[in-house]
């Protein structure tokens, strides 16, 4: 029967440390570093929420009829602004075809020998 001896592990203990200020408290490094990573993170959603405002406020202007010299709206032209149906071109993507090389493995042959 072996006896297994017990490997007693030495804990290390980390000293915290501390950054002087004028004030008598002190901050510990780490708790600073955290700090300026939930401001970064705060910043950059703040950025992105006044991003999707700005879209919202853009409002389509109303396009001015154009009217004639004795203030009449020119009827006319606005008929046949909307005759006038937009087509739409419709592209055609060609595909490109990549032809694949085929690699002809050359198989050696291997002789054999007799005697």
């Amino acid at each position: 029967r072996r006896r297994r001896r017990r490997r007693r592990r030495r804990r290390r203990r980390r000293r915290r440390r501390t950054t002087t200020t004028t004030t008598t408290t002190t901050t510990t490094t780490t708790t600073k570093r955290r700090r300026r990573k939930r401001r970064r993170k705060t910043k950059r959603r703040r950025r992105k929420t006044r991003r999707r405002r700005r879209r919202r406020r853009r409002r389509r202007r109303r396009r001015r009829r154009s009217k004639l010299w004795n203030g009449a709206s020119s009827s006319s032209s606005s008929r046949r602004r909307r005759r006038r149906r937009r087509r739409r071109r419709r592209r055609r993507r060609r595909r490109r075809r990549r032809r694949r090389r085929r690699r002809r493995r050359r198989r050696r042959r291997r002789r054999r020998k007799w005697g």
